[in-house]
């Protein structure tokens, strides 16, 4: 495999584990958003704290698995990075980094959601 080969077979590989991680938070959104519907409409003291108990582990398991798609991006990423700059092609030009990196506000809103389910499941053992 030549170099360049390799460094296009690494883009590719950082660019479908970007693809990756956006389906997981999509589907955790969805996720999140029917738990939270049925809670709305269950009645029960114990089938509250059941399905908000299953919140918080459905948010932590997807937390988990973004966080490990996310290293195997920065894996990929690196990996294409020394490859290109091994290729001697023109740097390029240093974008603005933002106060946030997108895997930051992911994780934060991760830890938002723990927190939200938490509160409900101490709410549903208070009723």
């Amino acid at each position: 495999m030549t170099l360049l080969e390799a460094y296009k077979e690494q883009s590719s590989n950082a660019r479908a584990l970007s693809d990756l991680r956006f389906k997981h938070f999509t589907t955790f959104i969805a996720v999140t958003t029917f738990l939270a519907v049925v809670y709305a409409h269950v009645a029960g003291r114990y089938e509250r704290l059941g399905l908000s108990a299953m919140a918080i582990l459905v948010t932590v398991l997807f937390g988990l698995l973004d966080w490990r798609t996310e290293e195997l991006w920065r894996q990929s990423a690196a990996v294409a990075a020394a490859c290109y700059d091994t290729l001697g092609l023109p740097k390029m030009e240093n974008r603005r980094q933002a106060p946030l990196s997108a895997s930051a506000v992911t994780r934060l809103l991760f830890v938002c959601a723990i927190g939200s389910w938490a509160f409900v499941l101490l709410l549903s053992l208070t009723k």
